[in-house]
């Protein structure tokens, strides 16, 4: 699978639970079931965003230009996220997983720097403080989601040992562990120019779901 297939999967997933985190789907069918299936079904997408973000961290031309993009979309998408969650326009209390890909690709800066430099042994620095910041801010899956970044990132290159890592830490969540089939099929290849899908995607359904909600 390329790039733009896993990312597909990914965003089929999130519109699914988002679906039912929102509200739209008890509103219109009022199945308790239903919804806690298409929860289930949405925690396969958190796995492939932090996937992917690990491969764009690593191929990217302009990882200054990346950071920007995902803070920008984070302020941009807070309205949104806040509104369809929590039906207020602005809550300090959690924020968007835009936020908790800002810092999980931040991290991956600071330790990549580290590595650079030959400091392999203050890795841990940048890594706890993402974990940290992650938490404190409490963006959307937290700490956790900066762990699964960082073990995508570190085991990189050992698909099985990554597999087995990434599957003992979405315990939690078990049918997220379903993510790492698609994971362990992609081939390496971008596919279809999907670049800005995600970005414009995530408020607009958002606000979509808000619009939707208020309405039936």
């Amino acid at each position: 699978m390329s790039g733009s297939t896993l990312k597909l999967i990914a965003l089929g997933s999130m519109f699914v639970d988002h679906l039912a985190a929102s509200g739209v789907l008890l509103k219109m069918c009022g199945s308790e079931p239903l919804y806690e299936f298409c929860r289930a079904v949405g925690r396969v997408a958190f796995p492939l965003f932090c996937f992917l973000l690990v491969e764009g961290f690593v191929y990217t031309k302009n990882r200054k230009a990346y950071l920007i993009r995902l803070f920008l979309f984070a302020l941009l998408s807070e309205v949104p996220f806040d509104l369809a969650f929590f039906g207020t326009p602005f809550l300090l209390s959690y924020q968007n997983v835009f936020f908790t890909l800002f810092l999980g690709f931040l991290t991956l800066c600071g330790v990549e720097e580290l590595k650079n430099r030959e400091h392999i042994a203050w890795v841990w620095v940048p890594m706890l403080s993402g974990i940290i910041v992650a938490f404190l801010l409490q963006t959307d899956y937290s700490g956790f989601g900066i762990i699964l970044i960082l073990i995508f990132y570190w085991f990189r290159e050992a698909p099985l040992r990554r597999n087995l890592v990434a599957g003992c830490a979405c315990l939690g969540e078990p049918t997220a562990i379903l993510s790492l089939l698609p994971i362990q099929l992609y081939n390496g290849k971008r596919g279809i120019p999907l670049k800005y899908v995600f970005y414009l995607f995530y408020p607009l359904h958002l606000l979509l779901f808000v619009l939707i909600r208020e309405t039936i």
